[in-house]
């Protein structure tokens, strides 16, 4: 190994990692979480994605989700945590409402 900052994306968790390195020690690994609110309508792919640091800003931005937006039959509004928890509301046209 080298001395330096090494930079990688975790493909499986999805969040930015730094290690600083010297000889064969790492010194530190920092992580900044990342949680992801997409926006679908009907059955289309996303329409919209957004990306948050925090859980409190995603919790916050999930919670203005509350009607079906420009969409034909349903919106789907998906809240996924770094650990790949997924939260999921849909809003019908016709009024129904429902989640997991």
């Amino acid at each position: 190994m080298t001395n330096g900052l090494n930079i990688f994306i975790c493909d499986e968790c999805d969040t930015l990692a730094t290690m600083s390195v010297e000889g064969d020690t790492i010194q530190s690994n920092e992580r900044t979480t990342m949680y992801k609110l997409t926006t679908a309508y009907d059955n289309n792919a996303p329409h919209h994605t957004m990306q948050f640091n925090n859980a409190l800003d995603a919790v916050n931005a999930y919670n203005k989700c509350v009607d079906w937006g420009m969409a034909n039959e349903y919106a789907t509004y998906n809240l996924t945590e770094p650990s790949g928890l997924m939260h999921t509301k849909h809003f019908w046209r016709n009024g129904n409402v429902n989640g997991k």
